[in-house]
C-alpha cells in the first residue's frame, strides 16, 4: 500500500510497515512462500531486481525472520493430535498476540500447557478467569478460595451449580 508492505497486522505494536519504494521488499516476502530455500529466495528476488545485492535480500531476510514476522507452514504440532486440534485455532492468535522469533508456530502453546497458575479467589471473576486458563490450555491451575458455594453465587459465578451449594468453593 502506498510503497509499504504491511507486515504482521495494522495494529500499531503488532505489525509492521515496512516501507518498499522500489517494491523488492514485497518481492522477496512473496518469494519467502515455503516453496524456496534461502538461496533461492535470493536468487527470486535479484532475478527481478537485479539492482540489489545478495547481501541487501540475505539481510531484509534476516531482519523479517528476527522480527518474528516468519514462520514454518509446514512444521507440525508437537502435541497428541487431539490436542492439536483443540488448541489449533489459538496458535494463530498467540502468534499474533507475541511476535517473537520461535522454533515453531506452536512454541506459545507448549508454554501455556507447561505453566503453573495460582489462582486465588474462584468467584465471578475468578471463575471466568478459571475457565479462560483451562479453556486456554494452562497445565496446571491451582485455585484457593475459603469460601463457601452460596446460592446467590450462582448467577454470577460460573463454575457452581445448585448440588454444590455448602460445599467448598476450591473443593468445587
Amino acid at each position: 500500500v502506498d510503497g509499504n508492505v504491511r507486515v504482521g497486522s495494522v495494529i500499531h505494536g503488532i505489525g509492521a510497515e515496512i516501507a518498499d519504494p522500489r517494491g523488492w521488499v514485497w518481492t522477496l516476502v512473496e518469494a519467502m512462500d515455503g516453496t524456496r530455500g534461502p538461496s533461492q529466495v535470493v536468487e527470486e528476488v535479484l532475478r527481478t531486481h537485479p539492482d540489489l545485492t545478495g547481501e541487501d535480500a540475505r539481510e531484509a531476510m534476516a531482519d523479517l525472520l528476527a522480527a518474528g514476522f516468519v514462520d514454518d507452514a509446514a512444521a507440525t504440532a508437537p502435541l497428541p493430535p487431539r490436542e492439536e486440534d483443540r488448541y489449533s485455532r489459538g496458535v494463530p492468535l498467540l502468534r499474533w498476540m507475541d511476535l517473537a522469533p520461535r522454533t515453531s508456530p506452536w512454541d506459545a502453546q507448549l508454554r501455556l500447557r507447561e505453566a503453573r497458575v495460582l489462582l486465588i479467589g474462584v468467584g465471578g471473576t475468578g471463575g471466568h478467569a478459571a475457565q479462560a486458563l483451562v479453556a486456554s490450555g494452562v497445565g496446571h491451575l491451582h485455585c484457593v478460595d475459603p469460601d463457601v458455594v452460596e446460592l446467590s453465587n450462582l448467577n454470577r459465578q460460573p463454575l457452581y451449580r445448585e448440588p454444590d451449594l455448602g460445599h467448598p468453593k476450591a473443593d468445587t
